[in-house]
């Protein structure tokens, strides 16, 4: 997967912590919605992308329409034995714009600037069955034969 190097004003920018609480509002509007259904609250949501972006090699693109962001992917290079790996932690289109072409054009500038940067490899998470990883697929992602996620869920103290 290659993107143009011809951006002109093709509204993806840089996402720097100004843009985050309208990111935020996106990211609650889109993953509490199907097919995701989660329960996040701006508050938890801007956290997590608040400590995505401020990780050492962390990397948010933002698309915006006008005067409002419309689609974010965001993530952080990490060190690996034979080269610098990425892992995307988030990508996200305004529900009302999903399928349009934006997600992919934030995946192609998002590759161009990671090989610029000599990054090797792309890793991300995302649920089995979704039209998430449909969409991944057809920008050429697989399944790792390599890797399981597997977790261990901990008891809440309280204090």
């Amino acid at each position: 997967m290659t993107g143009s190097t011809d951006h002109q004003d093709d509204g993806i920018r840089e996402l720097d912590a100004t843009d985050l609480p309208e990111a935020t509002r996106l990211y609650v509007r889109v993953f509490n919605a199907p097919p995701w259904n989660d329960q996040w609250t701006e508050t938890t949501a801007g956290t997590r992308l608040r400590q995505t972006l401020q990780t050492p090699g962390a990397l948010g693109l933002a698309i915006r329409d006008a005067d409002r962001i419309i689609g974010v992917a965001i993530g952080y290079e990490e060190q690996w034995y034979s080269g610098v790996h990425f892992s995307l932690k988030e990508l996200f289109v305004d529900p009302d714009r999903q399928g349009s072409g934006i997600g992919t054009r934030l995946m192609h500038r998002l590759v161009e600037t990671l090989q610029s940067r000599g990054v090797e490899r792309i890793y991300l998470l995302t649920a089995h069955d979704t039209p998430a990883a449909s969409f991944y697929g057809k920008l050429g992602f697989r399944r790792s034969r390599y890797t399981t996620l597997m977790k261990l869920d901990l008891p809440i103290q309280r204090r």
